[in-house]
């Protein structure tokens, strides 16, 4: 919406005064318009609750009901065993609730972050590299998980540049872990493996393995390495904003034919195409990359990310 305006238009849209901010008038309106600019803090629900809330299903009240049935009948045995698997049920459905792992947080993702899970219930944050784009929005979420979270969260970062991973680290409520190139870990539900990238800050694509596996590139040129890395995988995410004709020269990125090659060769399940750019032809693209690999996808972006 702005970035293809003047600074004097861009003030006049969010109703800024000539001082360069907003006048003491519009601020006191917006207060009582929108209220004070903070996160919503969401209460944590009582461990009972959960609890209670992983029977609550209609297959759960099957199998209760085929148990007293099973106790009527003197079939004990077999009421244990239904009992054992309404148990187990229950232990890993809370053990998994409401795990979520976040990839990269730049402008605009927290608001959708929190639209799909409770902030403190993300098991962890992985960082592929740290450019500004890729963690912005990191620092708000420090903030509210300073008011909820009960330990620090896991956060995957490389650990250049160093005034940055040194920057996430001072706020106290994640806990930092570098990643190279060899890089293995348990987040949770999910087994994360990490691969080099190149791209003109280092960085680390990484594969999320869970009851699906995920591969995010982060940005990178497409390699060698990236085949290996992404085999088979259920689907790949790839930042492949241009096309081989509008790619910029040396480019930062691949191109959507690189990605459509990515794909093909690693023998993936779909591609899913991200990190387009203010004036990128997201049609073009997205048939620049099926040309090459049917199964792509272009992913909903917020299109006032910087390259």
């Amino acid at each position: 919406m702005f970035e293809q305006k003047t600074i004097a238009e861009t003030k006049r849209l969010l109703k800024a005064g000539d001082s360069g901010g907003l006048t003491e008038e519009e601020a006191r309106r917006r207060l009582s318009e929108h209220g004070p600019n903070e996160l919503e803090r969401h209460e944590k629900k009582p461990l009972y609750k959960r609890i209670l809330e992983q029977f609550m299903d209609p297959l759960i009240y099957v199998l209760a009901a085929a148990g007293a049935v099973s106790i009527l009948l003197g079939e004990y045995g077999d009421a244990a065993i239904i009992a054992a698997v309404v148990c187990l049920n229950g232990t890993v459905g809370l053990f998994q609730e409401g795990k979520a792992l976040a990839l990269d947080m730049g402008s605009g993702t927290l608001p959708r972050l929190l639209a799909s899970v409770k902030g403190h219930e993300v098991c962890g944050v992985v960082l592929t590299h740290l450019h500004p784009d890729h963690y912005s929005d990191l620092l708000v979420y420090a903030q509210y998980l300073a008011k909820c979270a009960e330990r620090p969260m896991p956060l995957y970062l490389p650990r250049t540049p160093d005034r940055v991973s040194s920057l996430l680290a001072d706020t106290g409520v994640f806990d930092v872990r570098f990643t190279d190139a060899e890089s293995t870990a348990q987040c949770g539900p999910f087994a994360l493996r990490f691969a080099p990238t190149v791209h003109p800050l280092p960085g680390y694509a990484v594969r999320v393995e869970g009851d699906a596996s995920f591969a995010y590139t982060g940005d990178s040129l497409a390699t060698h390495a990236l085949v290996a890395w992404a085999k088979q995988a259920d689907v790949l995410l790839c930042d492949a904003p241009f096309t081989e004709e509008t790619a910029p020269s040396p480019s930062p990125h691949m191109t959507a034919e690189q990605a459509g090659a990515l794909a093909r060769n690693a023998q993936v399940g779909a591609l899913w195409i991200s990190h387009l750019v203010p004036g990128s032809d997201e049609q073009a693209v997205l048939h620049a990359a099926r040309k090459i690999f049917q199964e792509s996808s272009l992913v909903e972006e917020m299109t006032d990310r910087s390259v």
